[in-house]
């Protein structure tokens, strides 16, 4: 049973990486910022704040730091060129 369980978390944390890891910088930057902005209007503990600044710094230097450029442009704008 709890070989199990720690399969499952194993998979379902390898899927979420893997998903993570393949999906567009401009996709990853804005959802970088919404779990940003939904750790900060929520009560939630330091740690998990401080994991979403993270997240969200990080997806920042993979676009080399710039919010305006054409790589960080929304997924929508793309597809209207």
């Amino acid at each position: 049973m709890l070989q199990g369980i720690i399969v499952s978390i194993l998979v379902i944390g390898a899927s979420a990486y893997a998903a993570w890891a393949l999906m567009p910088s401009a996709t990853r930057l804005r959802l970088a910022g919404r779990f940003r902005d939904w750790t900060r209007a929520r009560e939630v503990p330091a740690w998990l704040e401080k994991v979403s600044v993270r997240l969200e710094n990080r997806a920042q230097t993979r676009l080399g730091g710039c919010e305006r450029c054409p790589a960080a442009a929304r997924d929508s704008d793309k597809d209207s060129d």
